[in-house]
Formats: structure tokens, sequence, C-alpha cells
């Protein structure tokens, strides 16, 4: 007696899909691809507005100012002697520039057909010698970039030697103290 196992009763399953369930989710989509829209507007608003205007950082220091001499021409107060080369040898760049500091920098680029290491030799020989007076402050020498400091008086000369296809570019700056 007693343990007979309960009927199974078979019940519909609610239907799920009522009218009042299906609104909800159409506006939840609608919200979602209006707010797809919003990001996707703004933010090709964004890259067009950061495209459009250059941002400057690092601004130029007061005082600062850059005087390009014609080609070729040395600028004025620049040594002429301090250029030097055993091969030929063509001025391709000079500038004449004040920094915020009140330094007035004189630059000079010249491409040779010497090699880094015959130009280096030269203005150590050259420079150093106690008819021109000057003194070796620093010699670098980096990937092949040949770095030389020299200091005469109150006047110091920076001279960067770099390897070229056809022999070298040097940029020689020349700053005259106050």
């Amino acid at each position: 007696m007693g343990t007979e196992p309960s009927p199974v009763i078979n019940m519909p399953t609610p239907d799920i899909k009522s009218p009042e369930f299906s609104k909800p989710k159409k506006s939840l989509w609608a919200i979602v691809i209006l707010m797809v829209l919003a990001i996707a507007v703004s933010s090709w608003y964004w890259q067009k507005q950061k495209i459009g205007k250059p941002v400057i950082y690092n601004q130029l220091p007061a005082g600062y100012k850059t005087q390009a001499p014609e080609a070729g021409k040395l600028p004025e107060g620049f040594p002429q002697e301090l250029i030097l080369s055993v091969g030929k040898f063509e001025v391709i760049r000079t500038e004449d520039t004040k920094v915020a500091s009140g330094q007035n920098q004189k630059i000079v680029e010249v491409k040779t057909t010497d090699k880094p290491e015959s130009l280096a030799g030269l203005y150590r020989n050259t420079l150093t010698d106690p008819k021109q007076g000057w003194q070796l402050i620093s010699s670098k020498t980096t990937n092949n970039i040949i770095v030389l400091a020299f200091k005469k008086d109150t006047a110091t000369l920076t001279v960067t030697i770099m390897p070229k296809a056809s022999g070298s570019q040097m940029n020689l700056t020349y700053v005259l103290a106050k």
C-alpha cells in the first residue's frame, strides 16, 4: 500500500513572447543603437578637431630669433679659417641664431669629400696648434658620428662630423660669449 508514484502532470509552459515583453527589448535596442551612433559621431568630430589644429607643447623661449644668411655665405662673425678640408667642400646651410640666454650661435653646415676620421684629425691637429690657440675640451664618437668641442678665450666651437656616401657632412657651431 502506500508508495505509488504520483502521476505526471503535463502542463503547458507559459508563453514568454507576449506583447508586453517585446516592447522593452525593442526600446533597449533603439537606445543601444543611438548610443553607438553618438559615440561614433563624437569620436569622428574629436579626430577631425585634433587633425585640423596643430598642438605646440614646447614653445621657443622668449628672445629666440634666427636669421638665415644667403646660401653659401657665412654668418657675420663666423671665422672663415674654422672651415677645414683637404678635399672639395661646399657650404650647404648657414644660420645666425640668438637664443633666449643671449648667446649668439653661428651655425655652418658643410659637405666635403674628406672622410670623417681624416677630418677629425685635421681639426684636432690644426686648431690645437699653438698658432691657432684652441683647446680640445672633448672628443666623442657614437654610431660613426664624431663630436669635437674646442674652446679659445671666450669662444667655443663644436664640430659634428657625420659620414656620407661621398665623404662627410659637418656641422660647425661657433659661439662667442659676451
